[in-house]
């Protein structure tokens, strides 16, 4: 084959197309990202590039039969504008692997200009009609649940959902807890890890290979920051110590795993056996379906506001790696709140005022 129609794969194994082969030699939206997706983010997790190829699969249901070379502003900017009823993240992400794959586009001399430089993500129109009170669950909520959680046959999920309650650490972290994890002399819990699925990627075939089961294992905890000991009280260790004897009395097998919480066999307890136990046990007992096990998350989170804890300090025992995060996504405000707060900077002004207001003085 002639070298005018020989295309060149750099190290980075993205397909480097040389001038002025690049106008004569056209590739589509979707052949580009199945063969490129993945060397453009070269340093991310598989986790991160599995959220990548769900987007990238948006595209190519959108624009996926075009020439990258018949792209245009208008063009992309219709095709994110038909994704309004997904969530603003999604869409935001969608947006993001798409100016990604137009900048390498260029580099690769696809295309002579970004096109998607000034492309704006549209607003969701996906509405989340939960009130803030909603979001979390109160005392009583939460005293129902665990009631009735602990009157369960078996202890686990009251136990799982006893330590998600009272550290505010996420369902993953607490499937990859290990036994040693938890110091009952010390009254300390460490979150080093968590259970996670290993996506399955195929490099030169990002979007288009056969979906196939991912591989449960352990892994990071969702950011460096997550890496963190908190503190268990004396009832909280109380109900783990009675599923550890649980376990060494009715399981002996799953009490020989290493796992806090051990699937049947001794392994990796996943995501959705979980999910469907909590699922089960909200139907037997008649409690609100849209109740989560994360729900337990944003509860202890806005407790900690509550209890005037500072932000940097939540933000540690959170594990997350922003304060953004616990801001924009964890800090729910009952709606009492807002009527204490604006008493209490009312009365903050009047005694900052004292010779203009009497305080004795009654309402007319």
């Amino acid at each position: 084959m002639p070298d005018s129609v020989t295309s060149v794969v750099n190290q980075d194994q993205r397909l480097h197309i040389t001038p002025p082969q690049a106008r004569s030699q056209r590739i589509t939206v979707k052949e580009y990202l199945d063969k490129n997706l993945l060397s453009f983010y070269p340093k991310a997790s598989e986790r991160t590039q599995q959220c990548y190829i769900t987007a990238a699969k948006n595209i190519n249901d959108l624009i996926g039969s075009r020439f990258i070379d018949e792209l245009s502003r208008s063009i992309l900017q219709t095709a994110l504008n038909k994704l309004v009823n997904k969530s603003q993240s999604a869409i935001d992400k969608i947006r993001l692997v798409m100016k990604k794959m137009i900048e390498m586009a260029v580099e690769d001399d696809l295309i002579t200009k970004n096109v998607a430089d000034k492309v704006v993500s549209p607003k969701s129109h996906q509405t989340d009609n939960r009130t803030e009170e909603e979001k979390v669950y109160n005392s009583t909520q939460l005293a129902e649940i665990l009631t009735m959680a602990k009157e369960e046959k078996d202890p686990q999920l009251f136990s799982i959902m006893t330590v998600l309650a009272f550290t505010g650490i996420r369902p993953g972290e607490v499937r990859g807890l290990e036994k040693t994890d938890v110091h009952f002399n010390g009254n300390e819990i460490n979150i080093r890890q968590a259970a996670t699925t290993r996506p399955i990627l195929e490099f030169n075939h990002a979007i288009s290979a056969p979906s196939k089961p991912r591989k449960h294992t352990i892994g990071p905890t969702k950011s460096r920051t997550g890496v963190r000991t908190l503190y268990l009280c004396d009832e909280c260790l109380t109900v783990l110590q009675k599923w550890l004897d649980y376990l060494r009395r009715e399981r002996p097998a799953q009490f020989k795993s290493k796992f806090l919480f051990p699937n049947e066999s001794g392994g990796i307890l996943r995501d959705d056996v979980l999910d469907t136990k909590f699922r089960r046990f909200k139907k037997r007992h008649g409690i609100d379906k849209n109740f989560r096990l994360y729900q337990f998350r944003h509860t202890f989170c806005t407790n900690l506001f509550h209890e005037k804890v500072d932000i940097k300090t939540i933000q540690k025992l959170m594990g997350d790696a922003t304060v953004d995060v616990i801001l924009q996504v964890y800090a729910h405000v009952r709606s009492d709140d807002t009527l204490q707060a604006s008493e209490g900077i009312n009365q903050a002004y009047v005694k900052m005022l004292p010779d203009l207001f009497d305080s004795k003085e009654k309402k007319t």
